[in-house]
């Protein structure tokens, strides 16, 4: 009982410090390299509006392939520490200067790298002995990745103003190489599926496993809400900063609102598991999603000190949001096509969501201003939430003490 307890801790202390670290990278990434490709490289906004849709377009395409072959891996933790360390160095391969065009292939290397990294580890976190090594379940182990984003904000933008922009990209290999360590320190059984422990059937690839997921129809309706309202979120969270600065924010201030999303997120992760038992994914993916919305239209009106209240919602719906959604992928594909099933979800929210929306809002801020997109993105994502629970069919929930 002893050894069995003490696997558990481990085995939840490496999935902390892994999403510990993982959104380092998602932080540092978002957060500096259009800043450092516009300001020290000097491409144009347009140049690199091209590479982030080359980058998000790519995931798209080529991630649901990668997920294939992970859900077929024997070695899930080496595979994640690959890409991991391929994040980490194409990343630093932004520092060439080169022509824009050049750095195509370095954006499609990225997406490879970067894109299904989270969305796989969701999958091994999110598998019913991994979850059990922690209290609060999945929550548990994602309430870490908010205290690793927060606190890289506030860091790196301390060491980019002392030491500069280019500093962003030896502490994204650093994080990168941290993430490349955990996931490789996992044991290869504790990653695999129960159903495929001890299997020594070596399985194939198979390519139309993207089109036997999308052949689902509960499935299909979810994919298609989810991008529906990923379009409003990509929409506002595109040209936050902007935003916040058009209205008098400093660089500074507007960096370290990112320690107002850990009350919420952390709250809100570390109940996930225990409201999913009492109320089930879908009340819980439209409360999110309608919180994450009614945020970005409040911001449009808001003002110091009632911005850093509005500011706060975004923690709450997010935190809210994502692990229903999360579980919801999970229970409903095949056992066999769960990495696949979270890839396509996040490719579809993250991906082309992210594209569309930030084509979107992009044309309409220069033409309406940037009140026009909060409202219109942010209704988008409410709409969202009431369609999807009128729209997708969620499982009732598991009550507590085994009833349904």
């Amino acid at each position: 009982m002893t050894n069995r307890r003490d696997g558990a801790q481990g085995l939840e202390m490496k999935f902390i410090q892994l999403y510990f670290w993982v959104y380092w990278l998602q932080c540092l990434n978002g957060t500096w390299l259009n800043l450092y490709l516009n300001q020290v490289t000097g491409y144009s906004k347009s140049q690199i509006g091209y590479l982030s849709s080359i980058f998000m377009m790519s995931g798209v395409v080529l991630t649901p392939l990668i997920a294939i072959r992970f859900d077929v891996s024997r070695k899930r933790p080496a595979f994640l520490a690959a890409l991991a360390l391929l994040a980490g160095f194409t990343f630093c391969l932004y520092t060439l200067p080169v022509p824009w065009p050049v750095l195509i292939p370095v954006a499609v290397a990225f997406a490879c790298g970067w894109m299904p990294l989270v969305p796989l580890m969701d999958t091994v976190a999110s598998m019913e002995h991994v979850t059990g090594a922690s209290k609060h379940g999945y929550g548990g182990y994602r309430r870490w990745g908010t205290v690793g984003f927060a606190l890289a904000g506030v860091l790196s933008g301390r060491l980019t103003g002392a030491a500069g922009l280019w500093s962003v990209f030896p502490a994204y290999l650093a994080c990168a190489l941290a993430v490349a360590w955990f996931a490789w320190s996992i044991p290869a059984h504790q990653a695999a599926h129960p159903s495929e422990a001890g299997s020594t059937k070596v399985r194939v690839p198979n390519p139309s496993a993207v089109l036997e997921l999308l052949r689902l129809p509960n499935f299909r309706r979810f994919l298609a809400v989810i991008l529906f309202a990923s379009i409003g979120s990509a929409m506002c969270y595109t040209f936050r900063s902007i935003y916040l600065s058009s209205i008098g924010l400093s660089n500074g201030t507007i960096g370290m609102l990112w320690l107002l999303i850990i009350p919420g997120e952390f709250v809100c992760f570390t109940w996930a598991a225990r409201w999913m038992n009492r109320w089930g994914t879908g009340p819980l993916v439209m409360f999110g999603l309608v919180v994450a919305g009614l945020r970005w239209i409040l911001l449009s009106f808001a003002r110091p000190p009632w911005l850093y209240a509005v500011e706060i919602l975004h923690g709450i719906g997010f935190a809210v949001y994502y692990p229903a959604a999360v579980a919801f992928v999970q229970a409903e594909a095949p056992a066999r096509l769960r990495g696949t099933a979270q890839v396509l979800f996040f490719s579809v929210a993250a991906g082309l969501g992210s594209a569309l929306g930030a084509a979107v809002a992009g044309r309409m801020s220069d033409v309406l201003g940037m009140q026009p997109v909060l409202w219109f993105g942010g209704g988008l994502q409410v709409a969202g939430g009431i369609l999807q629970i009128i729209l997708v069919r969620h499982r009732p929930p598991q009550r507590e003490g085994g009833g349904q």
